[in-house]
């Protein structure tokens, strides 16, 4: 009797534990970007940086002016910026953009 009781306590806060783990973990978000076309451009780089002005990360390439960042976590801000690629050679970066993930 007792050891059926405390298996029953024991799975119960097993799932108290992962109901816990699974509220308190960042959630993921993602952060999708559009921008105008650059004419002539074979592609795009994403940049993603943490503080207003860079430094910024590469995080992908595009070849449609359509990005979609899925390695974001709540709570935070990014800041962004794209560049073309047109023959090989990289554009400057756009203008930045910001992103509150909720």
């Amino acid at each position: 009797m007792k050891s059926s009781k405390l298996l029953a306590l024991m799975a119960v806060l097993i799932v108290a534990a992962i109901a816990l783990f699974a509220y308190l973990a960042p959630k993921h978000h993602s952060v999708t970007l559009r921008w105008a076309a650059s004419a002539g451009a074979t592609s795009y780089n994403v940049y993603r940086g943490t503080t207003r002005g860079g430094p910024y990360d590469k995080v992908g390439t595009a070849s449609a002016p359509t990005f979609v960042d899925t390695d974001v976590d709540s709570g935070k801000t990014f800041y962004y910026v794209v560049t073309a690629v047109k023959d090989g050679k990289e554009s400057r970066h756009s203008a930045e953009i910001k992103a509150a993930v909720p």
